[in-house]
């Protein structure tokens, strides 16, 4: 169970409670992993429990406020995801919403729980990439077209396969795969 779920005030079956629009609940999921936005792109860092997730988006932030760059965590453990498309937007966006009782919070592994100033954190954000903390044997060297992207919530947003536990080389293939983003994207 997630240090974050606390089964006295969550709703235990569905994860903890979010603050989400009611006409974006439906079809709404709760997914296990990380999100946060660098300038203007929302990050999605999924991967098993002790996979770095906590560590990697924590990286992220840091290397980006080091270059100037806007940099926000959204959720550090549980996000649930919706689809602006119910609001007639086209095409529609993938949004990230933060757990209400983990607003401002973030693991760090062996220390425990810490927080996030206001100004580094967003309760909710779009997301456009999608990154899989997997085995590095799993992962294609060059990997094809078909797997730059992936759909999710009915929305398809860019994925990236990147190794876990591995928190360097994760960077590394993250802002490689942001520098190719063009003004608009």
């Amino acid at each position: 169970m997630s240090l974050y779920l606390d089964p006295d005030r969550d709703e235990a079956r569905s994860g903890p409670i979010f603050d989400i629009p009611d006409h974006l609940v439906d079809g709404s999921e709760i997914m296990h992993a990380a999100s946060l936005v660098i300038g203007r792109v929302g990050i999605l860092i999924r991967g098993a429990t002790g996979s770095g997730k906590s560590l990697l988006q924590r990286h992220l932030r840091q290397v980006a406020d080091q270059n100037g760059l806007y940099a926000a965590l959204v959720s550090d453990d549980y996000v649930r995801l919706s689809t602006s498309g119910h609001m007639g937007e086209h095409p529609p966006s993938l949004i990230a919403f933060a757990p209400m009782a983990t607003r401002r919070l973030q693991e760090v592994r062996g220390f425990g729980v810490t927080e996030i100033s206001r100004t580094h954190h967003l309760s909710r954000a779009v997301m456009h990439l999608l990154v899989d903390l997997t085995n590095e044997e799993e992962m294609a060297r060059m990997p094809s077209q078909d797997e730059a992207q992936i759909e999710l919530q009915a929305v398809r947003v860019d994925h990236l396969r990147a190794p876990e536990r591995q928190c360097t080389l994760a960077k590394d293939l993250i802002f490689a795969r942001l520098s190719t983003w063009k003004a608009g994207d």
